[in-house]
């Protein structure tokens, strides 16, 4: 069943998860609403972001040679964004930021369910 779920009905689960899990609301870096706010908002911005990079036509740009991505917004409107090595750098450096605080997340997860 989880499987059949899209990633922003799991954020909604995640963020539900983290609000309520009582050993990750006592730790120092997600012991304020604001904190666990923070990462719940940077997880929906990247999955926005994936969704425009999985779903949007990437297009080259001539005579300028730059990529872009169409994307249909609305499901009507095109829109055009610009695809350059800084785009894409901060990307990766949020998914590798979100990765590395998800593991921790499961980490206390786990010792507490181990205890």
């Amino acid at each position: 069943k989880i499987l059949s779920l899209d990633f922003m009905t799991l954020k909604g689960l995640f963020s539900d998860f983290l609000h309520n899990f009582k050993q990750i609301r006592i730790d120092e870096n997600y012991n304020t609403c604001a904190a666990r706010k923070k990462l719940t908002k940077t997880l929906n911005f990247f999955i926005l972001d994936r969704n425009i990079y999985t779903h949007g036509n990437l297009k080259l740009v001539l005579p300028d040679s730059k990529f872009v991505l169409e994307v249909v917004e609305g499901k009507k409107q095109k829109m055009y964004m610009e695809i350059n090595n800084d785009i894409l750098k901060s990307y990766l450096d949020v998914s590798n930021d979100l990765r590395k605080r998800l593991s921790y997340i499961q980490s206390v997860f786990v010792k507490s369910i181990q205890n």
